[in-house]
């Protein structure tokens, strides 16, 4: 989205460059939780289904939600 937005790739490597990844992980976890304690749906697919789907939106990569979602 940076791309087509006209964001220079040199700032979006260097902001990229700056994300730690201790803090990264811990920021999805606690948004998984977050949004699990909205969904109302009780069947466990729709609510994986749900909770990757509002990951993504989020930017986070779909191996690293699901990595989360396992746990």
């Amino acid at each position: 989205m940076l791309f087509k937005k006209k964001v220079p790739e040199n700032l979006i490597n260097d902001a990229l460059s700056e994300i730690q990844k201790e803090k990264y992980i811990e920021t999805l976890e606690y948004l998984l939780k977050q949004k699990r304690k909205s969904i109302k749906d009780e069947d466990n697919c729709k609510q994986k289904q749900k909770l990757i789907r509002f990951a993504a939106s989020r930017g986070f990569e779909p191996e690293l939600i699901l990595k989360k979602l396992e746990k």
